[in-house]
Formats: structure tokens, sequence, C-alpha cells
């Protein structure tokens, strides 16, 4: 039940769920997904939105259908109920929790749309859930123990409090610049509690593109790593990121930048390389045979994580 459940709370889109190894599904099986999964406390407190509950149920009984088995009551009873919730309701955001290879979990508050209020920072992309499978190793995680940390484009959050949990930086500052996605991921941070793990955190606002942004937090602060995840897909503001990375590594002498991305185009992803060649940084790209999968997305697709400093 452990991996159905982590990947309903996690809300993995159905076309994508694995149904690998669960058992033939009597009755007393499906009350026991019922109780396990779709009202385990952390679904009930954290819960999917009510559009994906009922996806979920509606694929379990069409299982079940085929099967040739008998749906149990409490299915039925969820699902209408699902299906009565008003529409206003169903909209807006909702919570998807990651279980991580520590045990424990990032919870976030996500909008269901990859695209919402005009930016693409209110969902958690395939990069970050690759660069946590990176850090989860233990010989990575100390790597950054006792860090001091700033995310760039951090989104709602996944990469830098994943990062806090499983590594204790000495501080990690998330940054971002779209108003809702800063107000969102406000919540976020102060949700899942980094500064209780002895972890100083911060939420600023830092737009690549804004010499006043970048000069006011160079004045207070200072970094050994500098992350990103999911940033490079725009060739507008391509030249922007490399700009205020090459600022920012330089005002931290022996600093690292750690980008991973997502290849979706390889142009674009090629002016990128150019760019950061252009800039005089450094660029070496990190082997990820090795690490271990852990979180359930479309793993056909390329990302690759680079390591970047100033020559």
């Amino acid at each position: 039940m452990e991996r159905l459940l982590d990947q309903y709370l996690a809300a993995v889109p159905l076309r994508d769920f694995q149904w690998t190894n669960v058992e033939a599904l009597t009755e007393e099986v499906q009350q026991k997904m019922l109780d396990e999964v779709v009202r385990s406390p952390l679904a009930v407190s954290h819960s999917p939105s009510p559009a994906y509950q009922a996806a979920f149920l509606k694929k379990l009984m069409a299982k079940v259908e085929a099967y040739e088995g008998t749906i149990v009551e409490g299915i039925y009873e969820l699902y209408a109920q699902l299906l009565s919730t008003p529409t206003s309701e169903q909209q807006g955001y909702s919570w998807r929790s990651y279980h991580l290879h520590n045990g424990d979990y990032v919870s976030l508050m996500e909008s269901p749309y990859l695209i919402s209020y005009g930016t693409t920072g209110l969902t958690t992309w395939q990069a970050a859930l690759r660069f946590v499978e990176w850090v989860s190793s233990p010989q990575i995680s100390t790597l950054f123990h006792s860090k001091r940390v700033l995310e760039l484009g951090c989104g709602l959050g996944l990469t830098g409090l994943a990062l806090c949990k499983l590594c204790s930086p000495s501080s990690l500052c998330f940054s971002d610049t779209h108003p809702r996605v800063l107000h969102c991921l406000r919540g976020n941070v102060e949700h899942n509690s980094p500064s209780s793990s002895g972890v100083s955190t911060e939420v600023v606002q830092l737009d690549w593109g804004s010499q006043e942004d970048i000069s006011s937090f160079l004045t207070s602060h200072t970094l050994d790593y500098i992350i990103a995840t999911d940033v490079v897909y725009d060739v507008p503001t391509i030249n922007s990121f490399v700009s205020c990375l090459v600022q920012l590594l330089r005002c931290n002498p022996g600093a690292v930048a750690v980008v991973t991305s997502t290849i979706r185009n390889t142009d674009t992803y090629q002016h990128f390389m150019q760019t950061t060649h252009k800039a005089g940084l450094a660029c070496t790209v990190v082997d990820l045979s090795n690490t271990r999968r852990h979180f359930y997305y479309d793993h056909s697709q390329t990302i690759e994580l680079l390591e970047l400093k100033l020559t």
C-alpha cells in the first residue's frame, strides 16, 4: 500500500500511475486501499484536489469491474460525494505531498494547472524531483551540510525544502519573483517548518534581470551553493539568468552553482550552454546514472544536472 499511498499523495497523473503488485481487488483489499490510502491521515489533512480524488476512485472502480469483483459501498459513497462537490471548490490550490528518502514528507500547496496566473511557478517540475533524488544519496547530501544555499526561481519550494530536510544546510534562501508564487512559497516554507531542524530560512524577491535586486541581495548574503531547477526553458530569460549566476559567483569566491534541467528543446538548451561558456563559466555534467529513482514521474525525458564555476 505504501507505493500506492506515495503516488496518491503526490497526485501522480493516473496515466503514469503504477498499480504493480496490487493484490486481487477483493472487497477486503478495496477497503484497505480506502482506509490506508484515500483516508490515511496525511491524505485527509493534505488531500489532493477533489477532481484527482474522483479520478482515482473511478480508475479503481474500473479495475474492480475488470476483476469482476464487487465494489465496496464506501468507495461508491465517497465518489458520489466528490462528484457533487461544487466546481468552485475544485479549482484553485490543492496539496501534493512528496515522500522523501529519509521517510520525511514535503507537503506543498500547488495549482492544478501547468500555467496559472501567467506563471509556471505554481507547479512542481520533473527536474526538481531528479535533483532531490540526487541529494538523497549520503555522499551528495554531505556536500550541502552546514552550507549557505540560495535557490533561484524556486517556485513552490520542493527543492529547497527537501534539501533542508535531507542535508541540513546552515541556511537556505528561497527566491522567486512572481507575487503569487512568493505568497504560496512563504506558506509552504512556514508549513514545512525547516527552521525547526536548525536551518535558517528566508523568502526573498529576486528578479534575475533587476540589478537592484541582485545588488541588494549581495550586500547582505554570503553563499556556498546556488541551486536552480527547471529554469532553462525560455530563451529570453537565459541571458539574465546566466548574468545573475555570474554576479553571485564572483561575489562569493569558491561558491558552486548546481543547475538541473529537463531538456525539452535541444536548441534552447544549447543556447544556454553557449551563453554559460561565453560568460566564463565552466560546466561539468554530473553523472546521474547511479542515482536511485525514488519519485514517480516520466523517466523518459532527459534531465541534466550541471555544476558551474567561474573559470
